[in-house]
Protein backbone atom coordinates (compact mmCIF):
# COMPACT_ATOMS: atom_id res chain seq x y z
CA UNK A 1 0.00 0.00 0.00
CA UNK A 2 1.28 3.40 -0.97
CA UNK A 3 -0.01 6.95 -1.16
CA UNK A 4 2.02 9.32 -3.30
CA UNK A 5 1.90 13.12 -3.33
CA UNK A 6 3.64 14.82 -6.26
CA UNK A 7 4.02 18.57 -6.86
CA UNK A 8 2.20 18.96 -10.21
CA UNK A 9 4.47 21.50 -11.91
CA UNK A 10 7.71 19.77 -10.92
CA UNK A 11 6.47 16.29 -11.89
CA UNK A 12 5.19 17.53 -15.27
CA UNK A 13 8.57 19.16 -15.96
CA UNK A 14 10.42 16.00 -14.97
CA UNK A 15 8.31 13.41 -16.79
CA UNK A 16 6.37 13.88 -20.08
CA UNK A 17 4.32 10.73 -19.35
CA UNK A 18 3.23 12.18 -16.01
CA UNK A 19 2.23 15.39 -17.77
CA UNK A 20 0.06 13.40 -20.21
CA UNK A 21 -1.58 11.45 -17.38
CA UNK A 22 -2.29 14.60 -15.37
CA UNK A 23 -3.69 16.42 -18.39
CA UNK A 24 -5.85 13.43 -19.25
CA UNK A 25 -7.24 13.27 -15.73
CA UNK A 26 -7.94 17.00 -15.71
CA UNK A 27 -9.82 16.63 -19.00
CA UNK A 28 -11.89 13.75 -17.61
CA UNK A 29 -12.71 15.65 -14.43
CA UNK A 30 -13.78 18.74 -16.36
CA UNK A 31 -16.50 16.74 -18.20
CA UNK A 32 -19.01 15.47 -15.60
CA UNK A 33 -21.06 13.73 -18.31
CA UNK A 34 -18.15 11.60 -19.53
CA UNK A 35 -18.71 7.89 -18.87
CA UNK A 36 -15.43 6.92 -17.26
CA UNK A 37 -16.35 3.24 -16.90
CA UNK A 38 -16.41 2.91 -20.70
CA UNK A 39 -12.89 4.32 -21.13
CA UNK A 40 -10.26 1.94 -22.54
CA UNK A 41 -7.68 3.36 -20.14
CA UNK A 42 -7.76 5.58 -17.07
CA UNK A 43 -4.94 7.87 -15.93
CA UNK A 44 -2.55 6.27 -13.49
CA UNK A 45 0.57 7.46 -11.70
CA UNK A 46 3.23 6.57 -10.81
CA UNK A 47 4.10 4.75 -14.03
CA UNK A 48 4.16 0.95 -13.80
CA UNK A 49 6.24 -1.23 -16.13
CA UNK A 50 3.07 -3.10 -17.11
CA UNK A 51 -0.28 -2.58 -18.84
CA UNK A 52 -3.63 -1.70 -17.30
CA UNK A 53 -5.60 -4.94 -17.73
CA UNK A 54 -8.97 -3.67 -16.55
CA UNK A 55 -10.67 -0.87 -14.68
CA UNK A 56 -13.93 -1.25 -12.82
CA UNK A 57 -16.11 0.48 -10.20
CA UNK A 58 -14.94 3.85 -11.45
CA UNK A 59 -16.14 6.73 -9.32
CA UNK A 60 -15.63 10.47 -9.22
CA UNK A 61 -14.69 11.84 -5.81
CA UNK A 62 -14.74 15.43 -4.66
CA UNK A 63 -14.39 17.16 -1.31
CA UNK A 64 -13.06 20.41 0.08
CA UNK A 65 -9.61 18.73 0.02
CA UNK A 66 -9.50 17.73 -3.65
CA UNK A 67 -11.04 15.90 -6.55
CA UNK A 68 -10.24 12.82 -8.57
CA UNK A 69 -11.31 9.36 -9.58
CA UNK A 70 -11.07 5.96 -7.97
CA UNK A 71 -11.28 2.52 -9.48
CA UNK A 72 -10.22 -1.07 -9.05
CA UNK A 73 -7.58 -2.19 -11.51
CA UNK A 74 -4.93 -4.75 -12.29
CA UNK A 75 -1.64 -4.31 -14.12
CA UNK A 76 0.41 -7.05 -15.77
CA UNK A 77 3.01 -7.77 -18.44
CA UNK A 78 1.41 -11.05 -19.53
CA UNK A 79 -1.87 -12.90 -19.38
CA UNK A 80 -2.81 -13.14 -15.70
CA UNK A 81 -5.97 -14.11 -13.92
CA UNK A 82 -8.14 -11.42 -12.33
CA UNK A 83 -7.52 -12.23 -8.69
CA UNK A 84 -7.33 -10.74 -5.21
CA UNK A 85 -3.58 -11.20 -5.42
CA UNK A 86 -3.38 -8.77 -8.34
CA UNK A 87 -6.24 -6.26 -8.11
CA UNK A 88 -5.96 -3.04 -6.17
CA UNK A 89 -7.85 0.15 -5.40
CA UNK A 90 -6.39 3.31 -6.86
CA UNK A 91 -7.21 6.95 -6.40
CA UNK A 92 -5.86 9.47 -8.89
CA UNK A 93 -6.56 13.13 -8.19
CA UNK A 94 -5.56 16.67 -7.40
CA UNK A 95 -5.42 18.66 -4.18
CA UNK A 96 -8.05 21.41 -3.85
CA UNK A 97 -5.61 24.08 -5.03
CA UNK A 98 -4.43 21.92 -7.95
CA UNK A 99 -0.80 22.15 -6.90
CA UNK A 100 -0.43 18.49 -5.88
CA UNK A 101 -1.25 15.18 -7.54
CA UNK A 102 -2.35 12.48 -5.13
CA UNK A 103 -2.15 8.82 -6.12
CA UNK A 104 -2.94 5.76 -4.05
CA UNK A 105 -2.24 2.08 -4.68
CA UNK A 106 -4.07 0.14 -1.97
CA UNK A 107 -4.81 -3.59 -1.64
CA UNK A 108 -8.44 -4.67 -1.74
CA UNK A 109 -10.14 -8.07 -1.58
CA UNK A 110 -13.37 -9.01 -3.37
CA UNK A 111 -15.51 -11.97 -2.36
CA UNK A 112 -16.14 -12.49 -6.10
CA UNK A 113 -12.54 -13.41 -6.80
CA UNK A 114 -12.06 -16.52 -4.71
CA UNK A 115 -10.21 -19.56 -6.03
CA UNK A 116 -6.79 -20.34 -7.48
CA UNK A 117 -4.96 -17.05 -7.39
CA UNK A 118 -2.62 -17.77 -10.29
CA UNK A 119 -4.44 -20.04 -12.72
CA UNK A 120 -5.91 -18.83 -15.98
CA UNK A 121 -8.96 -20.69 -17.25
CA UNK A 122 -8.02 -23.40 -19.75
CA UNK A 123 -10.16 -21.61 -22.34
CA UNK A 124 -7.67 -18.71 -22.56
CA UNK A 125 -5.53 -19.55 -25.59
CA UNK A 126 -5.45 -16.24 -27.49
CA UNK A 127 -5.65 -12.48 -27.00
CA UNK A 128 -9.35 -12.62 -27.92
CA UNK A 129 -9.98 -15.32 -25.31
CA UNK A 130 -8.14 -13.26 -22.71
CA UNK A 131 -10.02 -10.07 -23.59
CA UNK A 132 -13.32 -11.99 -23.31
CA UNK A 133 -12.31 -13.41 -19.91
CA UNK A 134 -11.39 -9.93 -18.64
CA UNK A 135 -14.70 -8.52 -19.93
CA UNK A 136 -16.65 -11.29 -18.13
CA UNK A 137 -14.81 -10.61 -14.87
CA UNK A 138 -15.48 -6.86 -15.19
CA UNK A 139 -19.19 -7.53 -15.86
CA UNK A 140 -19.38 -9.82 -12.81
CA UNK A 141 -17.74 -7.22 -10.57
CA UNK A 142 -19.96 -4.42 -11.93
CA UNK A 143 -23.16 -6.45 -11.67
CA UNK A 144 -22.54 -7.20 -7.99
CA UNK A 145 -20.91 -3.85 -7.14
CA UNK A 146 -17.66 -5.60 -6.28
CA UNK A 147 -19.22 -8.18 -3.99
CA UNK A 148 -18.02 -7.90 -0.42
CA UNK A 149 -14.97 -5.63 -0.62
CA UNK A 150 -12.41 -5.57 2.18
CA UNK A 151 -11.68 -2.88 3.12
CA UNK A 152 -14.95 -1.28 2.08
CA UNK A 153 -14.54 0.93 -0.98
CA UNK A 154 -16.47 3.70 0.82
CA UNK A 155 -13.88 3.66 3.63
CA UNK A 156 -11.02 3.98 1.15
CA UNK A 157 -12.88 6.79 -0.65
CA UNK A 158 -13.40 8.63 2.64
CA UNK A 159 -9.75 8.22 3.56
CA UNK A 160 -8.61 9.63 0.22
CA UNK A 161 -11.00 12.58 0.49
CA UNK A 162 -9.73 13.35 3.98
CA UNK A 163 -6.13 13.97 2.85
CA UNK A 164 -5.19 17.58 3.47
CA UNK A 165 -2.04 19.12 2.03
CA UNK A 166 -0.54 21.57 4.51
CA UNK A 167 1.31 24.50 3.04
Amino acid sequence: PKIYIFPVDEYKALNPFAEEEMNSLEEMLSDPDRDLQSEDYLPFLPPFNAAQIFRVLVGRLESENGRGIRYLTEYAQDYVAITNEHIFYTYQGFSADGRYYIAAVLPIHSSLLEGNENALPETVASQEDYDNMVAREMEKILAQNGGLLTPAIEALDAMMMSITILK
